[in-house]
């Protein structure tokens, strides 16, 4: 009799009800998981660069390859920078330049072809002087300066004798003055 009732109840029409019902369920749960889901992404991101930060401690104009403490020129550093991929910073040394200083340039212009920034101790404490011996920088087609907080005088040359731009140049909080040059073009 045991038998015959579990069978009875195995195929009566409330038990196949009940089981497909818990089928259908299960299978709705399922389908809300699956798009619940959170599937990973792989997102590319833009490349990205960190600066090259130079501190200029030496009031030189070498150019001799020391770079240890107390040895990096301007000249230096703007070289090394140009060197490099990518934007650096040039920076002064805080003790060395505590006071008004001047980097007397001895060999020629002072060239940039790269993106630079140079962030000097103010103009009224730092000057770089051509001495009219040759202008004081060259940028070039592909360079991009930022020069803030120098005096730029002393430059002498057929074109551009403070500075001679051939590619973007933002000058900030800096003075250019006592340069000559014998010709200018201005390019609209």
């Amino acid at each position: 009799m045991l038998l015959l009732d579990w069978l009875n109840q195995l195929f009566s029409k409330n038990a196949i009800t009940s089981r497909l019902r818990s089928r259908r369920t299960n299978a709705r749960f399922s389908k809300k998981r699956k798009r619940d889901q959170v599937s990973a992404a792989i997102e590319s991101l833009e490349p990205r660069e960190l600066l090259t930060a130079y501190l200029v401690d030496n009031l030189s104009d070498v150019s001799d390859g020391n770079f240890d403490a107390g040895e990096l020129s301007l000249r230096e550093a703007i070289e090394q920078s140009n060197a490099n991929d990518g934007a650096d910073t040039i920076s002064f040394d805080a003790t060395v330049f505590a006071t008004p200083q001047t980097i007397n340039l001895s060999n020629g212009q002072l060239s940039i072809n790269s993106e630079i920034i140079i962030t000097g101790t103010g103009a009224d404490n730092l000057t770089i002087d051509a001495q009219g011996n040759s202008r004081v920088f060259a940028i070039s087609g592909s360079g991009n300066a930022t020069i803030s907080g120098v005096k730029i005088t002393g430059g002498s040359s057929s074109k551009g004798g403070g500075i001679n731009n051939k590619g973007t140049l933002l000058l900030q909080d800096s003075v250019v003055s006592g340069n000559r040059a014998d010709s200018y073009t201005i390019l609209t």
